[in-house]
């Protein structure tokens, strides 16, 4: 009896540290809207011992409340939602994936990366007229008289609307065409996510005029301004979260869904992108060795890159930096390549130039996404993956992985074991079929 009424009384502890947590978070996000510190939300929730630090970090970066807390903050109100007319521009298709060649240990990421289908999402328009928009990463919320639009909608973000109804949105007057895209400021972001929606509206409707305003994360580098002057969008129609806020306003607003679903495009998307930055998609010979650099970077640089280099250089290749050349100078250098080494980044977005045939060899190290893989599938690449070692040099268990947060994986210098690559280089890679 003494231990029922023990653990009566834990519970009854338990749910009110948990309440009187509620009323904090709610006190944080009411005060911080509309920009909604939810680090603040998860660092004290950590610090009381309701969080886990892998909850936390999940409720940092991507809005996502464990479901005892959402069902504390969620109203009725976030549940009412707007009946949506939809258009479909693309429809869904299916791809097939290869399993990686090249060095994959038992336990490493790539052994993760299964042969299998893969399907492009269908691509959809909305068209809508006064409503207002939270446009930050992860937690994107729309609304308008009467509920949320769910299309545009974050799951993750329905319970932030009672912290931003009542926030002073940015008005924008006349039609807005909605490009906030997560991750914006990456190079294979912005052309395959954010270029390729304004590329299917010019498609459909010849020009883009017709938009008062284009709302995008940002436009800070060479690569966004190249391609809104390429596109004829004068800086007078953009706008950006970067400067003028997360909360906008807007009296009619144009939206096209996601282009890609697990990193898997429609081959139309890639063509189109393809054709924006190199009209002249005739056949050249594919020629040459290109090594991809990382040096200028801040993050995922080959410590060794001088051993490894001299390496690639008597095996016929050249160095590129593709911070100093333009988009269609990329473009032009990969469509002539027969194999392509390079460290996990950006850059190898533009495998989509590529032509079929090409070998590509991705060297990583803590941090791997599927994207290149995918796409060298969906262009017809020879995919080829090199699990390297971390700056300590030995190659980091999936405990390892584990214990570090997604932004030390994803910035961790790679250190490349040459008695693994050159065998590799020699006796795989390099060999044509």
């Amino acid at each position: 009896m003494l231990s029922g009424i023990w653990k009566c009384a834990v519970r009854g502890m338990q749910e009110t540290a948990t309440e009187a947590f509620a009323e904090e978070a709610r006190a944080i996000l009411s005060a911080t809207a509309p920009n909604l510190d939810l680090k603040a939300v998860a660092a004290r929730g950590q610090s009381l011992g309701l969080l886990t630090a892998a909850e936390a970090e999940k409720l940092s970066i991507y809005a996502a409340f464990p479901g005892w807390l959402e069902s504390r903050l969620i109203t009725a109100d976030s549940q009412q939602f707007l009946p949506t007319d939809v258009v479909t521009l693309l429809a869904s298709l299916k791809g097939l994936l290869s399993y990686p060649l090249g060095n994959v240990p038992e336990r490493s990421i790539l052994a993760d990366f299964k042969a299998g289908n893969i399907f492009s999402p269908e691509i959809f328009r909305i068209d809508g007229g006064a409503s207002v928009h939270h446009v930050a990463n992860y937690r994107k919320l729309a609304w308008a008289t009467g509920g949320i639009i769910p299309a545009l909608c974050d799951e993750n973000a329905r319970v932030l609307l009672p912290f931003l109804r009542d926030a002073q949105p940015v008005h924008l007057k006349g039609h807005t065409f909605l490009a906030v895209v997560e991750g914006s400021s990456v190079y294979t972001h912005w052309i395959l996510d954010t270029l390729s929606r304004l590329l299917l509206v010019m498609e459909e409707e010849g020009s883009l005029d017709r938009y008062d305003n284009f709302l995008f994360a940002t436009d800070r580098t060479r690569f966004h301004r190249s391609t809104l002057e390429t596109l004829g969008i004068s800086p007078s129609r953009i706008v950006t979260r970067q400067r003028q806020g997360q909360l906008f306003s807007l009296d009619k607003f144009t939206y096209i869904s996601a282009p890609r679903q697990q990193f898997a495009a429609h081959p139309r998307i890639y063509d189109m992108v393809t054709a924006f930055f190199h009209p002249d998609m005739a056949p050249v010979a594919q020629t040459r060795r290109l090594y991809i650099s990382r040096n200028k970077a801040s993050r995922r640089r080959i410590l060794n890159e001088f051993e490894m280099f001299s390496a690639l250089e008597a095996r016929g290749f050249e160095m590129l930096h593709l911070e100093e050349m333009t988009i269609a100078e990329a473009a032009q250098a990969l469509r002539s390549a027969s194999h392509i080494v390079a460290a996990h980044g950006a850059g190898l977005a533009n495998l989509i130039f590529c032509q079929p045939g090409t070998r590509v060899l991705e060297i990583h190290s803590a941090h791997l996404s599927r994207e290149y893989w995918v796409i060298a599938n969906q262009r017809g690449l020879d995919y080829f993956g090199f699990e390297a070692c971390g700056p300590f040099g030995r190659v980091l268990t999936p405990d390892d992985r584990a214990a570090m947060g997604f932004f030390d994986r994803n910035g961790l210098d790679i250190h490349v074991p040459m008695d693994l690559l050159l065998p590799l280089l020699d006796e795989a890679f390099l060999q044509r079929h």
